[in-house]
């Protein structure tokens, strides 16, 4: 819709902790978990934040800290290779800002990226 990176309101994020660190409700596990005080129980929230055409981008923070010479990478680099391949498919798209990014300069740190795409 805008043609741009556009960031997540705060408010609509949740915080909770990794997938796989302690069982959830009902698992094999929780008898054995029970017993450690920090199992914390949580539910999940669907909220629908993409629209017709929109792009999920996750990345692993080694994007954000790409940079050659003091001259970061995201978001303006980042935000044009994204533009540049906005119709393609999401493997696509990650194939291309990852040859982007190796062109703009040489991988420091890793980077994981995971493109979700809406198309209807």
């Amino acid at each position: 819709e805008y043609d741009r990176l556009v960031d997540i309101d705060p408010q609509r994020m949740k915080n909770v902790l990794p997938i796989g660190l302690f069982p959830t409700e009902g698992d094999i596990d929780e008898p054995k978990a029970e017993k450690t005080p920090h199992k914390k129980r949580f539910s999940v929230n669907e909220v629908t934040l993409m629209g017709k055409g929109d792009i999920l981008l996750l990345q692993t923070d080694g994007l954000y800290e790409h940079e050659d010479c003091d001259r970061p990478y995201a978001p303006v680099h980042l935000e044009e290779a994204i533009r540049r391949v906005k119709d393609k498919t999401p493997k696509e798209i990650v194939k291309a800002i990852r040859e982007d990014m190796v062109r703009f300069a040489p991988p420091q740190d890793d980077t994981s990226l995971v493109v979700i795409k809406r198309t209807h």
